[in-house]
């Protein structure tokens, strides 16, 4: 099966009604069994089922057949959810204005309350597996969200300009229901009726699509067929081991008709005839055994093209030991690049947190009287900043000592997130710092004078 990631759900129509709810409905249907099927075949190969090694045949000693698969699939997945989500996303303001502290505090207390962290790292996996994830947001007490199997929910999107998503699905595969949100209506559907109709209004569509890559393409798909080969190798290179240890014996110069072929067959051997000119018979291994060394290569090199194309950093030594320290190391063992790729993913996925956090705050806003706007909210991923701290300290040090503006000194070395909210909240510390040592001067010159 070739994949190319999934299929995005167009329709030509600018808003679903009633009417034309059944017609949008089918056709988006086929579209999405296509990449429903594509969806459970990925997901199956993350769970380890690799079909063209598990289902490979073997012409010549058909006995003996192993089955070997080194699960890469599992492993890319793995690495990329937690790289970008194994730290909680945080909320935090964007503007100057610390009167939204508390808002922005009630806004994480839900979201941790909620459980949004484990959910974040589920929609990410999802989405590093088959490309699409989805994320169903509800006005219930006062707020509910939860993700669902891209396996049974699509988004529609118009096929216009800005592509504005017109429904989400979700349906239950046993029982053949739908349940279709717009923009303001909620229908259920089942075969060709629709069994009910409510009215509602959100900003958004309640159910939002994530994905990590405009192709919709999964964190491993691009290298199948290096996984394939890696697991084909790994499979024959065990046959070949099994083989060498279960070698046919060669009988040379003895006559078939003196040996019992049931016992031939059960001990591998192979009764050739006599060599004749006197002679002497003799009793043989017939064995070749593998070049495993040449075969590591090969797979060493799979390995390394796997890693370059789904930007991991070579954790196993295939880069070898060196005298390399810091930068040097981070750049050689691909580190710069799995840090450019996360970065790559965040964009993505904060597109997709916006549309969310939209209808959160809208909820939120009407229900809990909240007061929050998306323009005053900032979306942060927090990953490890630390590497080569000593460097970058000195550096910061350096441009701070030579008169450079602190927030570009900041945003050069590459130390903070955030480096505009470094900059606002050292400037605040410096303020304090500075009023307190220019009262505790004052105080000092006023009891002079008095003495």
């Amino acid at each position: 099966m070739i994949l190319t990631g999934r299929r995005i759900i167009y329709s030509d129509e600018t808003e679903i009604t009633r009417d034309n709810l059944l017609t949008v409905l089918n056709n988006a249907l086929s579209v999405h069994n296509m990449n429903r099927m594509e969806i459970q075949y990925l997901y199956d190969m993350y769970r380890g089922v690799f079909p063209q090694v598990i289902e490979r045949k073997k012409e010549v000693r058909e006995d003996i057949q192993n089955t070997v698969i080194e699960n890469h699939a599992y492993e890319i997945v793995s690495f990329k959810t937690g790289y970008l989500l194994g730290e909680p996303i945080q909320y935090a303001r964007r503007n100057e204005d610390e009167a939204f502290n508390d808002k922005i505090s009630t806004l994480n207390g839900y979201m941790n309350l909620l459980g949004k962290n484990n959910k974040d790292k589920e929609l990410g996996e999802w989405a590093y597996i088959c490309g699409v994830s989805y994320r169903m947001v509800l006005a219930r007490n006062p707020l509910e969200f939860d993700n669902l199997d891209p396996r049974n929910a699509f988004v529609v999107y118009n096929n216009g300009f800005g592509r504005k998503p017109l429904m989400g699905v979700s349906y239950n595969p046993k029982t053949g229901v739908f349940e279709v949100f717009t923009k303001n209506h909620y229908y259920k559907v089942l075969g060709a009726d629709i069994l009910e109709e409510r009215v509602y209004s959100y900003p958004q569509i309640p159910i939002i699509e994530y994905h990590m890559n405009r192709a919709r393409l999964g964190a491993f798909e691009p290298v199948i067929t290096l996984m394939d080969a890696i697991n084909a190798l790994q499979s024959n290179r065990a046959d070949a081991v099994e083989q060498f240890v279960q070698a046919f014996m060669k009988f040379r110069g003895v006559n078939a008709e003196d040996i019992d072929m049931e016992k031939i067959n059960e001990l591998k051997a192979i009764v050739l005839p006599g060599v004749g000119n006197g002679a002497q018979p003799d009793v043989e291994l017939i064995s070749s055994e593998l070049n495993q060394s040449q075969v590591q290569i090969l797979i060493d090199d799979l390995n390394f093209k796997i890693r370059n194309i789904c930007g991991l950093p070579l954790t196993n030594g295939t880069a070898g030991s060196s005298s390399d320290t810091g930068a040097a190391v981070i750049y050689r063992d691909g580190w710069e690049q799995t840090e450019a790729r996360a970065r790559d993913d965040e964009m993505s996925f904060i597109e997709s947190e916006k549309m969310f956090l939209g209808i959160v705050l809208d909820i939120l806003n009407t229900q809990e009287n909240l007061g929050l706007d998306l323009n005053s909210i900032d979306i942060k991923f927090n990953r490890r900043y630390s590497d080569n701290l000593l460097v970058k300290s000195q550096a910061l040090t350096e441009l701070l000592n030579d008169g450079i503006h602190p927030l570009i000194a900041y945003q050069t070395v590459g130390l903070f997130k955030d480096s505009i909210d470094v900059y606002e909240m050292s400037k605040k510390y410096q303020e304090e710092k500075r009023n307190a040592r220019d009262e505790e001067i004052s105080t000092d010159r006023s009891a002079m004078q008095t003495m």
